[in-house]
């Protein structure tokens, strides 16, 4: 598996679980843009849980606010202790944001660090603890991270797009995504309308494929260990107003890297972890 996706899965709440049943057209859902979702996530590999990931978002026209804390667990907690609290605190007008914090402590191993992204009307200053070095990771450049997405801002901006996509009948689309330290270009392709088994029950969902491609601030070694032709991720967004992803998938050679939305908290019930730095 490539170092990227391990990451991915770890940072990016894209989740959940199963197989799919059928396959059918894509059609526009109406859109919940004022949205309040807390949920609980296994993480697995060959269907054994190794971490857990909770999540809460609250989105409205002036505010959205995000926060995920994620632990390793079992025996992988021994051999590779994980754990991060990250949050993203964005205002704004008209669903529009103009001011954007995204903070993350997080650990492996005993190795601590710290990223703050800063964004003001499309301009970023970055935190970094510890700092870069630059004869190894080169400085991202300014003009390209405009419009690209931190790690918890990544969740609306791909839903928002998803949806346009949809209404608009396009099958594709692209995401910027910034962590601090690196810039890649994210493609989305939609891939069908599925009905997975999820629970006990059976669930529509909107089917998606997420390829990248480093920009920049990559090492040497971070470029040569990608590839284009590295698996996709798969995943299944729930085909209804709050159109949020319910499964993620990574199918590789050795096995399933998966992440299964366990429980959806409610309204006065937290989904975080309390993870302490």
């Amino acid at each position: 598996m490539r170092k990227y996706w391990l990451i991915a899965l770890l940072f990016l709440p894209f989740i959940a679980a199963s197989h799919a049943r059928a396959e059918s057209a894509l059609t526009p859902v109406n859109l919940k843009r004022d949205l309040e979702f807390k949920g609980l996530y296994d993480l697995s590999y060959g269907g054994i849980v190794f971490g857990k990931l909770g999540v809460e978002i609250e989105q409205s026209s002036k505010h959205y606010d995000i926060v995920t804390d994620i632990i390793t667990t079992g025996v992988v907690k021994f051999f590779v202790p994980h754990k991060s609290h990250s949050t993203t605190d964005a205002t704004g007008a008209d669903f529009t944001y103009n001011h954007i914090v995204y903070e993350s402590n997080y650990q492996t191993r005993n190795k601590k660090k710290y990223v703050k992204i800063e964004v003001n009307d499309g301009k970023s200053v970055e935190t970094l603890v510890p700092p870069d070095d630059r004869s190894k990771r080169p400085a991202v450049p300014e003009a390209d991270k405009e419009k690209s997405a931190d790690p918890l801002s990544f969740i609306l901006r791909v839903r928002e797009a998803l949806h346009q996509a949809m209404q608009g009948g396009q099958n594709s689309f692209d995401v910027k995504f910034f962590d601090g330290r690196r810039l890649s270009l994210i493609s989305i392709t939609l891939a069908g309308k599925k009905t997975i088994s999820y629970g006990n029950s059976q669930r529509e969902t909107v089917r998606i494929a997420i390829k990248r491609k480093p920009i920049a601030g990559f090492t040497t070694s971070e470029i040569e260990d990608y590839s284009p032709k590295e698996a996709p991720l798969y995943a299944y967004f729930s085909n209804d107003e709050k159109l949020m992803p319910l499964m993620l998938d990574l199918n590789l050679w050795f096995g399933i890297v998966r992440a299964t939305l366990a429980k959806e908290c409610r309204t006065g019930e937290s989904c975080l972890l309390s993870v302490k730095q």
